[in-house]
Formats: C-alpha cells, structure tokens, sequence
C-alpha cells in the first residue's frame, strides 16, 4: 500500500506517474523512504545517473504539462522542488525561464547536481 511521504495518508492516487495525496496534496514522481532515497544517491555513478535522468524524460514531460496547463505559461514560474536529486528537471525548468531552487536530503546528490 502506497503511504505519502509527508503526512502517511492512504489516500494516494497516481496521475500520469505523479503520486498525489487526498489528504495534505503532496505530488511526488513516487513514495520512498528518507533511508532508499540516500543510499540511491550514495552509489552515485555518472553514467548510470545520465541514463536514468533520460529515462525520466516522459516522467519530465508530464510534469512540464501539468504546469503549462495549470499556470498558463513556464516563463517566470516559481519552482522549489523537494528531493531534486541531481537537478536535471530544475535545469530543464530553469532553460524555460523559470526561477527555481531544490533541497534534497542526500549531500551526495547536492553534490553531483
């Protein structure tokens, strides 16, 4: 059973790859835990971190719709992104115009992006 990372809610839904929480509204591209997450980070490996961001690619795409289509326009948009990894959809953001900024937990990942 998929709980939200923030308040545990049961109440997750999955829209085009985007968890998302009935209960506080949290999204999230999947629902890991805090332990997962940096010991992902911490094997970094360039080549295999590439691959994986361009398979993230359809992922991207989705989010970058779901955008277009609720705030109308990219260019000027606010984004902080939560456990941004090693920042490529910041960076794709940030090349559309938008101001953006990332936390993540994991240094390794802070590091590398």
């Amino acid at each position: 059973m998929n709980r939200c990372f923030i308040c545990g809610s049961k109440k997750v839904r999955i829209w085009k790859s985007i968890y998302i929480c009935a209960e506080c509204g949290f999204h999230s591209l999947g629902l890991y835990s805090k332990d997962r997450i940096i010991a992902h980070y911490d094997t970094y490996d360039s080549d295999k971190h590439k691959r994986i961001a361009a398979s993230h690619n359809r992922i991207y795409n989705a989010m970058e719709k779901f955008l277009e289509t609720y705030f109308g326009k990219l260019e000027g948009l606010k984004i902080l992104e939560i456990g941004f990894g090693h920042g490529y959809f910041l960076k794709r953001m940030q090349d559309k115009g938008c101001a953006c900024m990332g936390i993540d937990i994991s240094k390794s990942a802070f590091e590398h992006a």
